[in-house]
């Protein structure tokens, strides 16, 4: 798919997020990202555009996302 190594790394990470039973959200995602918060913004647009994240509710603070079926995503 192209992805970058850093969108891969927040996917696997979104992942994790939903088999804790946690919600996908900036504020969990932040908690755990090791990388610089470019990388994450950068990441957080690629999977969104690409269909691989959406946005479901934000508080203007904090953004909660699930992850659609995978037969959605734009290559």
């Amino acid at each position: 798919m192209g992805l970058s190594t850093e969108a891969v790394s927040l996917y696997l990470l979104c992942c994790s997020l939903m088999d804790e039973s946690l919600r996908i959200s900036t504020k969990h995602i932040e908690e755990r990202w090791t990388g610089s918060v470019e990388q994450l913004t950068e990441s957080l647009k690629t999977l969104v555009a690409r269909g691989i994240l959406k946005s479901v509710a934000s508080d203007g603070k904090t953004t909660v996302y699930t992850l659609p079926d995978p037969d959605g995503w734009k290559h």
